[in-house]
């Protein structure tokens, strides 16, 4: 086979075309990644750029000198070393020092708890960014009224002797990633398919017309990839697809029938502020009419700065011009590969919890079934976060979605899945909660056959496939080598966790997908800190209220509003907070 057959043609849908001449390097973890990102921005020099773009930043993120090889993951954070360098005072040397110029996207969160959440979330480092000399930072908050989100992972860095080179994959660059061991993939791409990366950032970041005209183009302007002196082409032997997701603005916007009592847009616009309004005049209430803005406080404007912000992101479209309807391009990468996969996949996932359509979308969970079910397909193993550890994000109600997922999938062909995740804390004398993961899973990678990877930033659920802004990457090596590579690395680093087992595995031991499977299928007997389906329940062992507090602050203690909590409530609970807030479908 060429190859070309793993790759989706579904162009319009927001995917490349396959790229034939990249490099591509693999890490595992923040550790390996951090080591490489450091190395490639302290080489940068005068006229150089470095792109970020994130979905959670921190400043004061160590980065390694080099990477600390641990052949058994440790349960005790990692400690500060010597020769670490904070994440900002890399750039800010970079900037300062070097003159290098620096282009920033980091996402402005919209949750409104903590109201002021989004301040030690990005918005805080942007204003630190914006203090150096070359270097330009946006609050980015073009995602889909009301909660939507930019999760895309990249870093860019041009070095105008060595090329352009782009850092791809589920890893933002942020201290608790490396801190706490989180599990996480990334990819290092270099040649044609680096240009495609650099293009996601830049029709981005082209959306922000408004902020340049304040701050001038000293700081804003960005070479258009063709301007760029050297892209230094590689001749590798990788094939290779960009996919993004962006939710469809076009949309109708579910709040607008939700809270007809409330100023909401019609559609689900990307240039408006996160919030809803209400008008005290409107519902002839006998007191000074005003407006009332109901989001954190950035959105209702009483965070100093935030009016200059929203005017300017009012004044751009309320579309992206480059997606003008969204982007699937991610669920249909996933989509062809999982049809084209002929023995076995394996798949690490965040959330996976995907089991409802997304428009005329069937839902991952359906198409895993239709493969686990053919005569010739051999073996899926899934490991996943804990539930436990991701539930209060989803209300309290993630577990049943996941909890399906599983046990459709199962009961399906039961002798062909394997479901994994870490023991507890405190089942293995580990410090932290005792109904905690010993190591957060994080990542969110696919590997069909030993031959093709997807890796990047969209987890299986609906918001990843089609509601906020995603990037991945789909990888296939004509040696075929990269991928089995990657996933032995990939096995060693989740299996070799500090447990009762006295010797860590070795690349033979997993160099036979099939064969290595026992190690997933019966852990215990291999002394790993792992449990599977065999023996535990994927539902919570603790259950957290129904949370929402956020939408009873709407209409409670407001005077004139004559609709009932209890009203409210039945519209909101439950399924009504899975489909609107938690898990919302974009298309």
């Amino acid at each position: 086979m060429s190859g070309e057959e793993w790759f989706t043609n579904e162009f319009d849908k927001g995917v490349s075309q396959v790229f034939k001449n990249s490099n591509i390097e693999s890490f595992i973890d923040a550790d390996e990644y951090y080591t490489e990102l450091r190395k490639e921005v302290e080489a940068t020099s005068q006229g150089d750029y470095i792109c970020w773009i994130g979905f959670d930043g921190g400043g004061d993120t160590p980065m390694p000198s080099q990477s600390n090889n641990e052949l058994t993951k440790k349960f005790p954070p990692r400690t500060g070393q010597a020769s670490d360098k904070k994440w900002l005072d890399l750039l800010t040397e970079a900037s300062d020092s070097r003159s290098v110029n620096i282009r920033v996207l980091l996402n402005l969160h919209p949750s409104p708890k903590p109201p002021d959440k989004y301040r030690y979330a990005n918005y805080d480092l942007v204003g630190r960014l914006n203090s150096l000399k070359k270097c330009c930072a946006i609050n980015d908050f073009r995602y889909l009224y009301m909660n939507g989100t930019h999760h895309q992972k990249l870093v860019l860095v041009y070095n105008a002797k060595k090329g352009l080179m782009a850092f791809t994959g589920t890893c933002d660059i942020e201290s608790g990633r490396i801190v706490q061991k989180w599990c996480e993939v990334q990819c290092k791409v270099m040649g044609d398919a680096a240009t495609e990366l650099y293009q996601v950032f830049h029709r981005r970041w082209s959306e922000h017309s408004q902020v340049f005209l304040r701050i001038g183009s000293a700081n804003s302007y960005l070479p258009n990839v063709s301007q760029l002196k050297s892209t230094a082409p590689q001749s590798g032997n990788f094939l290779m697809q960009v996919a993004t997701t962006y939710g469809n603005p076009n949309r109708a916007n579910p709040f607008y029938s939700l809270l007809p009592r409330f100023s909401c847009p019609r559609k689900q616009v990307v240039n408006g502020p996160h919030r809803v309004e209400l008008s005290t005049e409107a519902i002839n209430i006998f007191l000074s009419p005003h407006v009332m803005k109901i989001g954190n406080s950035f959105f209702d404007e009483t965070q100093i700065g935030a009016s200059t912000l929203i005017n300017e992101a009012l004044k751009q479209s309320a579309t992206y011009s480059f997606a003008p309807n969204g982007h699937t391009g991610i669920y249909h990468l996933i989509k062809t590969a999982i049809a084209n996969s002929k023995n076995f996949i394996y798949l690490e996932d965040q959330y996976l919890i995907c089991d409802e359509s997304m428009g005329t979308l069937d839902s991952l969970l359906k198409l895993l079934i239709q493969k686990v079910k053919s005569k010739e397909f051999k073996k899926i193993i899934i490991f996943c976060t804990r539930i436990d550890d991701i539930n209060d994000e989803f209300q309290g109600t993630g577990w049943k979605h996941r909890n399906n997922f599983i046990s459709s999938l199962i009961s399906e062909a039961q002798g062909k899945v394997e479901v994994c995740q870490y023991k507890t804390k405190g089942s293995v004398n580990c410090n932290g909660n005792s109904w905690s993961s010993i190591c957060y899973i994080h990542s969110k990678t696919w590997i069909f056959d030993d031959e093709y990877l997807i890796t990047g930033s969209a987890n299986c659920n609906r918001r990843g496939y089609s509601h906020d802004s995603e990037l991945d990457i789909g990888i296939y090596d004509q040696n075929k080598m990269f991928v089995k590579d990657t996933r032995i690395k990939l096995w060693k680093k989740r299996l070799n966790v500090e447990g009762i087992r006295r010797s860590s595995l070795s690349d033979n031991d997993l160099n036979d997908f099939l064969s290595a499977s026992k190690y997933w299928e019966s852990p215990d007997v291999w002394g790993f800190p792992i449990e599977n389906s065999k023996k535990i329940s994927f539902s919570p062992t603790k259950y957290p209220d129904l949370n929402i507090d956020t939408y009873k602050a709407l209409v409670t203690g407001q005077p004139g509003f004559s609709v009932t909590w209890d009203e409210f409530l039945n519209k909101v609970k439950m399924d009504g907070m899975w489909d609107f807030v938690v898990d919302p479908e974009g298309t």
